[in-house]
């Protein structure tokens, strides 16, 4: 029953992202046509541009002396040491790892129709193989950039976007990415946006680390409830 409520959890974060940077916070907003296959209609006021328009190329090198970050679908951009779950060799030359400023946005090219992007909170490098992306103007704030090209909503486009021989390696095609329609919202929604998902979200992450403590807290009791009768420690009465 924990680990359903747990599934559940994750999917209300997924849809509730996915509406809110798409539809905004007032449901009587006038809406329009989007022209955007993945977000049929947005606020009137709100508008749609290429991708291309808002996020330049970064190739800055160089830098190898700054901390390694990874690229998750869960969490976004994070230090790689930060996780014991990543098992990619860092390279012993880094020196052609590309360099991320804090708010640069990072995609696994590879990885993007998982999701494997995110804006970094991070200063560091990543791999070579990886995009990095700056904002070209304060049209976005980036933390509301992150959660838009990360809602769910985006995942088919990723995957239309991307081919290759083999689906675990498809690559996601620069050139596509930079014509994908982005949706952007006036700036001061922008704010409020982020200041709603943050708060909503971590009181959801906080129920599902809750409800996860108790799964494993049940599975220790019972594989000690196995052992002690098993072994005879206890007996069936």
């Amino acid at each position: 029953d924990l680990e359903t409520e747990v599934k559940t959890l994750a999917e209300y974060k997924k849809s509730i992202i996915a509406e809110t940077v798409t539809r905004g916070l007032n449901p009587n907003a006038p809406m329009k046509q989007s022209g955007i296959p993945w977000a049929e209609t947005i606020p009137a006021h709100w508008v749609s541009e290429k991708f291309r328009y808002k996020l330049k190329v970064r190739r800055v090198t160089g830098q190898g002396d700054k901390q390694v970050l990874s690229v998750y679908r869960e969490y976004g951009v994070v230090p790689k040491d930060s996780r014991d779950d990543n098992h990619n060799v860092t390279s012993e030359d880094t020196s052609k790892y590309k360099y991320v400023r804090p708010n640069d946005f990072v995609i696994n090219k590879m990885k993007a129709w998982q999701g494997s992007m995110g804006v970094s909170d991070h200063e560091g490098i990543v791999s070579p193989a990886y995009f990095v992306y700056g904002f070209s103007d304060d049209d976005y704030n980036p933390r509301y950039f992150h959660y838009f090209m990360r809602n769910a909503n985006n995942i088919p486009e990723y995957r239309r976007l991307s081919g290759g021989i083999r689906e675990g390696q498809w690559d996601l095609s620069p050139y596509d990415l930079g014509n994908m329609p982005v949706i952007v919202p006036p700036k001061a929604e922008q704010n409020e946006i982020v200041a709603f998902l943050d708060e909503k979200c971590a009181a959801i992450e906080q129920s599902i680390a809750d409800k996860q403590t108790q799964i494993e807290t049940l599975k220790a009791y019972k594989s000690s409830l196995i052992y002690e009768y098993v072994t005879g420690k206890k007996q069936v009465i």
